[in-house]
């Protein structure tokens, strides 16, 4: 007969029970309220992209939502000039590096889930490791602090192995941001996912996260995927070689819509793809990776870390065969902002709709 543990009769569990809810309760009214986002920010957006596809340098979709309402939701000239076809919600861009953050939730989902942790060591899942590589842990990669470099040193094929695993790393893991080459970084990390899930990285993260949701205009480019033209300037389709840039990156690019960024957005802030302890790590501010004061930027596990005119803001960008693509969400606001484009001009632009929504005091 097994042993059941006797149950308590004490008060205290009910006494912590009110005592937590109390303490909620507090923090929550410590908590800033969500600025609104005004109506002349909207209209400012508006004709800021308006202005720039009227003067054929930009082309694209911009979506702003807050809450539970979509203030802005708009194309900005053509998918397809040749074919005069407009850019909508639905219009497929080729998201390039915008591939990390799906994949730092495909880790986080697995975590959640017992199959791994993310201070584990990378070598646990991808092994043999030499001692130099050995103390390096899957947050690291994650990070993109693991000092592994730009160029990558494992090859899933056969089995898996090393090149030059007693080659040196370049920083103690966790002491400094690697800026360059994120999505060599992110090879490592597609292949533990591979390793724990036991599938393709490309399968696992469409099960987990795109069919989950629905996003029926997300997915990995493989062959003609429906997307928009990618454009070097106004009519000027980019180069092939141009469209190849990445290719290869951690197995495929990634395209999505503006409407089905939202419906991630939403969903990943919600809770409900992770937990909210997992998605509280993965929108920690990490280590410094550049710039000063509100400039200063870091990268948590798989986003950008900083602040747009004193409020806190999480992002990332992506490029590639003429595509440009910025997400970026206001925590405290509850405010998601969505910039995509097909016509490469200054990346520069698209974060100009992020820097409008709370105008500098």
């Amino acid at each position: 007969m097994s042993h059941q543990p006797r149950r308590s009769r004490s008060r205290w569990p009910a006494i912590a029970s009110q005592l937590s809810v109390l303490l909620a309760l507090l923090l929550a009214g410590c908590k800033p309220s969500p600025q609104p986002i005004s109506d002349a920010a909207i209209a400012n957006i508006d004709s800021t992209y308006a202005d720039l596809a009227e003067r054929h340098v930009w082309s694209g979709y911009v979506l702003v939502a807050q809450g539970d309402e979509v203030l802005l939701s708009k194309g900005y000239g053509m998918a397809d000039v040749e074919r005069e076809i407009p850019n909508k919600s639905s219009t497929r861009f080729n998201l390039g590096s915008l591939i990390l953050p799906f994949a730092a939730t495909a880790v986080m989902i697995l975590q959640d889930q017992g199959q791994l942790d993310i201070d584990d060591p990378l070598c646990e899942y991808l092994p043999p490791c030499e001692p130099a590589i050995q103390p390096i842990l899957i947050r690291h990669v994650l990070g993109r602090t693991s000092g592994l470099g730009g160029e990558p040193r494992y090859v899933p094929a056969d089995g898996g192995k090393w090149i030059d695993p007693g080659g040196t790393i370049s920083h103690a893991p966790g002491e400094l941001f690697d800026g360059a080459l994120a999505e060599q970084q992110y090879r490592y990390v597609a292949s533990v996912i591979e390793r724990v899930s036991g599938e393709p990285f490309e399968s696992f993260v469409r099960k987990a996260i795109f069919e989950p949701l629905n996003m029926s205009n997300t997915g990995f480019i493989n062959g003609d995927s429906g997307l928009a033209t990618g454009y070097a300037a106004f009519g000027e389709e980019a180069g092939a070689d141009e469209i190849e840039v990445g290719k290869g990156m951690m197995g495929g690019l990634v395209y999505s819509s503006a409407d089905d960024l939202l419906t991630w957005i939403r969903a990943l802030h919600a809770g409900q793809i992770i937990s909210q302890d997992a998605l509280n790590e993965m929108f920690a501010p990490g280590i410094h990776a550049g710039g000063e004061g509100e400039e200063s930027v870091s990268y948590g596990l798989g986003w950008w870390q900083g602040e747009r005119n004193g409020h806190p803001a999480s992002a990332h960008q992506g490029m590639g065969g003429g595509f440009l693509c910025n997400v970026e969400y206001f925590g405290e606001d509850d405010a998601a902002v969505i910039v995509l484009s097909n016509l490469y001009h200054e990346a520069g632009d698209l974060a100009l709709a992020g820097g409008m929504l709370f105008p500098a005091p």
